[in-house]
């Protein structure tokens, strides 16, 4: 026998020998269970459902980069099999936070003059600063790093307003948000 048809002959010997050792409930649900991209198993859920259900020991599941499914990590793990699980024990996993109002761009302009009231902050700084530095060049890079901070803060929606918009919208759109 080649090493292929061996391993293959053998792999099948054990499945084939599985079956008959698994009861047939157990192996009927593994067969049914759905594929998913994504599973985040083990942490504390907060819904913002209906009911603002909290799930400890929860799961979520995800498919086509949407959330399919939500519950106890049992019944989720019985019903999903994904490529990638996320360990979520001692966490909280939470919906995706919104940024309503923000000026994506000026993650640039931080730390300039802080401390000061707004008024002046930007009459005597940032007015000057936008006239010499704005291009759609300096919003793109602005966006990308304001976005890279977004994302790993877990905002998932913002509101922008600011010069070159459909700059930002392209970043936005490549950063998948």
């Amino acid at each position: 026998m080649t090493g292929v048809l061996r391993k293959f002959t053998t792999t099948f010997a054990a499945f084939a020998a599985l079956t008959l050792v698994l009861p047939s409930p157990i192996l009927a649900a593994v067969q049914r269970r759905k594929p998913v991209a994504l599973l985040i198993t083990g942490g504390t859920i907060v819904t913002m459902d209906k009911e603002r259900r909290v799930i400890e020991d929860g799961a979520v599941a995800v498919a086509g980069g949407r959330i399919v499914a939500v519950g106890k990590r049992a019944e989720i793990e019985r019903q999903f099999t994904a490529r990638e699980i996320i360990d979520a024990r001692g966490r909280a996993v939470i919906p995706g936070l919104i940024n309503g109002h923000t000026h994506i761009p000026m993650t640039l302009f931080r730390g300039i003059a802080d401390d000061l009231d707004l008024n002046e902050w930007l009459t005597k700084y940032i007015f000057p600063a936008e006239g010499k530095n704005v291009s759609e060049a300096f919003v793109r890079t602005g966006t990308q790093l304001g976005l890279a901070e977004m994302i790993r803060g877990g905002t998932t929606t913002y509101c922008d307003m600011y010069y070159f918009e459909d700059a930002i919208a392209d970043e936005t759109a490549r950063a998948g948000v």
